[in-house]
Formats: C-alpha cells, sequence, structure tokens
C-alpha cells in the first residue's frame, strides 16, 4: 500500500530521469520533490510546483487496460461527501503522468497531511502515542466517516474490492480519507467493468474466498462484507471478527478459511471459535449494531442481500452518537446508554489498562443533565455528508426488519418488507405496525429501552429502521428488553 501521506523516506530530489515526467493532455513538465513513499508498485513524489498534490510513479509501466481505467477514473469523478468543508475524502486519480517514448507511467492525485491509518486508532496503545483525544465518540464517528466514503463510491456504481486497515487514514478530528483509489472496480464505457484485481484475505467474504479477482466483477455486497470487519475492528480494539480461540479441531486454519466457514466469534454456527480473553465483550456495542454485525456476519455469510449497505451503517452509527453516556468518574470515558456501568472502567478494575487515555480534550467534556454529550462541545468529531436514496416509485417507503430469537445472539433472520401509502412513525409516538399483509408483523416503539414483540409472541427481540425516500432516516432501537407480557418466562 503506497499512500499520499507525508512520510519522508528520501531527503534527496530525484534525478533527470524523473523530471521528464508530464501532465495531463497538454504534456505539462513536472518538477518532482523528495520522494514521500514507495512499495511494490509504486512510489511518491511530492510536487514542487504542486504542493497540494503528488505523483503515483509505477515501478512498471501500466497495462493497457489500466492506462484505459485511468483515463475513465480522471473523466468520470465520484462526488466527495467532505469536499464541501475543505476536506478530501476520496484520494482519486486528477491526471495522468506520462514519459516521452514511454506513455502512461503513473498519476497525480492529492495529497493528505496529518492522517494516518486507521489501524494507529484500533490499538489502545498506539491511539494514545498518536491521537489521545480519540474517545469512543470519536471511535464511532471514524467508523462513520468511513461507512459514509463507501457509500458514496457505491451510489456513484464503484466497488471499492480491497477495502482494509491500510487504505484508509483518518485524521484527529475523526475524518477518514480512502487511498489507493486506482484499484477501485469502476464501470467502462460503454458496458461493464474495470475490475479491482487485488484483495486481503482477512477482508474477503466468503463467497469470493479462493477465487481470482482479475476475473470477477465485484458486487457492493463485498464491500459490506469488508466494511462489516473494518467497523468492527475500530470499535472493538482492532480485534478480527473471525479471529480468535480456535475451538475447531486440528490447527487454527488461515483467514480466509475462517471466514469461509463463517466462524464469527459471537455467532459461529459450529462453535468453531470464541474471543479472546482480552478482546472486548460483545456487549459494548448497543443493541442495534450488534444487529448489523450478525447480519453481516452470520446471516450474510451465505445471503449477500442481508449484510448492511454502507448507508445503513452510517445512519446507524450516527444514532449511535446521540445516546452516549460520559463516565462521572472519568471524563474520557464514554459509553453506550444501553449500558448500566461504564465498561471501560469494568475493565480496569479486571486489571486491564485504561483503554482511553485522559487529555486536555476529553477533560472538557462534561456530563449533560440528560447524560448525554452536546454535540457543541469543542472537540467533537467531524462527520462526513451521508448520500440520500434515490427516489423510490408509487411511494414505496422501505422497512428493514431483524427478529432476534430466544437464543440471541445465535439465531438471527432479516427480511425487507415494503408498506405502501404509509409514512413513518415520528418521534414520540408509541406504536405502529406494518400493513396487514406482510407474514410478519410487529409492533414498534421508539427510544432504546422500549419492550419490543411481535402480535405472534414468538419473536422477542425486534429491532426497526425505516428508510425514507430523499430524507434522513428515522430510526427505531430498543434495548431488546422481553416482552412482560408475551414472553413471561425470558422477562
Amino acid at each position: 500500500m503506497v499512500s499520499p501521506m507525508m512520510t519522508r523516506h528520501s531527503s534527496s530530489p530525484v534525478g533527470e530521469q524523473a523530471e521528464a515526467i508530464q501532465a495531463g493532455s497538454q504534456r505539462r513538465p513536472l518538477r518532482l520533490g523528495k520522494q514521500l513513499g514507495s512499495g511494490g508498485e509504486a512510489t511518491i513524489f511530492e510536487l514542487l510546483d504542486d504542493p497540494q498534490r503528488v505523483l503515483k510513479l509505477y515501478n512498471s509501466r501500466p497495462s493497457r487496460t489500466q492506462e484505459d481505467k485511468l483515463s475513465s477514473m480522471v473523466t468520470c469523478r465520484p462526488a466527495d461527501p467532505t469536499l464541501r468543508r475543505g476536506h478530501i475524502s476520496i484520494a482519486w486519480p486528477d491526471e495522468l503522468a506520462f514519459k516521452q517514448g514511454q506513455g502512461c507511467v503513473g498519476f497525480l492525485m492529492p495529497r493528505i497531511t496529518n492522517a494516518f491509518p486507521i489501524s494507529i486508532v484500533m490499538n489502545p496503545s498506539a491511539r494514545a502515542l498518536r491521537a489521545p483525544d480519540f474517545n469512543w465518540l470519536y471511535l464511532i464517528t471514524a467508523a462513520r466517516n468511513t461507512a459514509s466514503v463507501v457509500a458514496a463510491l457505491h451510489r456513484h456504481n464503484c466497488v471499492i474490492g480491497d477495502l482494509n486497515e491500510s487504505n484508509v487514514l483518518v485524521s484527529k478530528d475523526a475524518q477518514v480519507t480512502l487511498v489507493d483509489c486506482d484499484s477501485v472496480q469502476v464501470p467502462q464505457p460503454g458496458a461493464g467493468f474495470f475490475r479491482c484485481p487485488v484483495g486481503k484475505p482477512e477482508f474477503t467474504p466468503p463467497e469470493l474466498v479462493g477465487k481470482d479477482f482479475r476475473a470477477i466483477d465485484r458486487l457492493p455486497t463485498s464491500d459490506n462484507f469488508a466494511l462489516a470487519i473494518l467497523i468492527y475492528m475500530t470499535l472493538m480494539g482492532g480485534h478480527h471478527p473471525f479471529q480468535g480461540r480456535w475451538c475447531g479441531r486440528g490447527d487454527q486454519p488461515a483467514p480466509g478459511e475462517l471466514i469461509r466457514r463463517g466462524a464469527f466469534v459471537h455467532a459461529s454456527s459450529q462453535r468453531l471459535s470464541s474471543p479472546p480473553p482480552w478482546a472486548l465483550p460483545f456487549d459494548v456495542l448497543p443493541p442495534i449494531l450488534k444487529g448489523l454485525f450478525l447480519r453481516a456476519f452470520r446471516h450474510g455469510h451465505h445471503e449477500l442481500t442481508a449484510r448492511p449497505s454502507a448507508r445503513e451503517w452510517s445512519l446507524a452509527l450516527d444514532e449511535v452518537t446521540g445516546h452516549l453516556i460520559v463516565c462521572p468518574r472519568t471524563t474520557s470515558h464514554l459509553f453506550s446508554a444501553h449500558l448500566k456501568d461504564c465498561p471501560w472502567c469494568l475493565r480496569m478494575k479486571a486489571g486491564f489498562s485504561d483503554y482511553f487515555v485522559s487529555s486536555s480534550q476529553t477533560q472538557t467534556l462534561a456530563k449533560s443533565p440528560t447524560g448525554s454529550v452536546p454535540s457543541s462541545l469543542p472537540g467533537t468529531p467531524a462527520k462526513a455528508e451521508v448520500p440520500t436514496l434515490p427516489p423510490l416509485l408509487d411511494s414505496l417507503w422501505r422497512l428493514s426488519v431483524n427478529f432476534f430469537g430466544p437464543q440471541a445472539p445465535n439465531g438471527v433472520t432479516s427480511q425487507v418488507l415494503p408498506i405502501r401509502n404509509g409514512s413513518p412513525q415520528q418521534a414520540g409516538s408509541s406504536t405502529r405496525q406494518p400493513n396487514k399483509a406482510t407474514k410478519s408483523q410487529a409492533v414498534i416503539g421508539d427510544g432504546l429501552r422500549k419492550t419490543y414483540h411481535r402480535p405472534s409472541c414468538k419473536a422477542h427481540k425486534i429491532s426497526w429502521r425505516y428508510e425514507v425516500p430523499m430524507t434522513a432516516a428515522v430510526a427505531y432501537q430498543s434495548g431488546f428488553k422481553p416482552c412482560r407480557v408475551c414472553n413471561p418466562a425470558l422477562s
């Protein structure tokens, strides 16, 4: 991975051979400065006459297909969700670079400064050194912003393909940037796609394990799987959701095989693995996020469309940030309102080091009368825009329903049900039922601590989400308390 960061590996300017490189259709000469980074595929150079951009110079000449792909990317750019605020979320190719007699040899792209790989904030020790102000709110926001970038690319009919912890950079205010965009799968003029030929085994969905990426047109559902892994690792201390204590026969398989077998540590159908002792408990996550992870890694293991979309993640994570509590003992500890006690203090009592260090910025936070985090305080992380849904015909509201059975979280199913000629429940109202034509009816409420059930009383744990065309989604979550009337044995 080579990213346009300010990591300097050479203090001497490049030689005469590099100075012959030209850019754009007018073959504008480029004056190259110092080398900023290098990898097996390419080297990054600063531009003396254009400090806002860098040159990615391939170590070997690109193929004709790769050159056509870069030309198409320069011509057709996706909308950047944070560009209006002066932040670049997608380090997309700007111009092609040429060398006389050789054709295309690379491209120009935005220079990203004051950012580091998101893997830094996943690790508590590394985070304390590089980004001590990153508390739970910042981690959630970084995950949310990552999802918004993926959603923006999917809206442009692109698939990242090689989404992983190395090609997402994060700043100290939780803004993110996707780099190495030249590997993204993009539409080909006319028909088909310029494919993504690479992928990391730890982020490859089960249906693509062992496949030749150069021969596959990828679907957004493959990104949805990788995004769920990236979000899980961001929120759960860098722990991979498919790598834990091996409970199966023989030696623990390679990461790709663990994914192929569906060995999700919190809901392995064959009980192949379990979380390591140092891992964060699954219950530290709000119920709505737990439900999305179960959809992604268990139900979505075989049913690709069950995996939450990038937009679903953006909206869910955005909702979660509005239900956080500041620990009364340590102001750098923020946690979800569904928990009774601070999970970070409980970990310290159990002998673990402090998950979030205190700093001058986090010390300014104070507990509000309602127990939530005020959004106007200094140091609040920056959020990217969430792309809106395209218009839907016939005023169709999409309703996503997740039913969790008595053995939750081991049993989960999901389905999408249409509701016509209706509207979402407004905040503050008590209940709403889908139309009677649907096979699975359910009663819903609003807030985090409502009781949920369906009229048949066979499912005691339900989460709901309406996705509203052209507007922000209206979300309903629960603390997943069993209904005392319909499920007295579970109360």
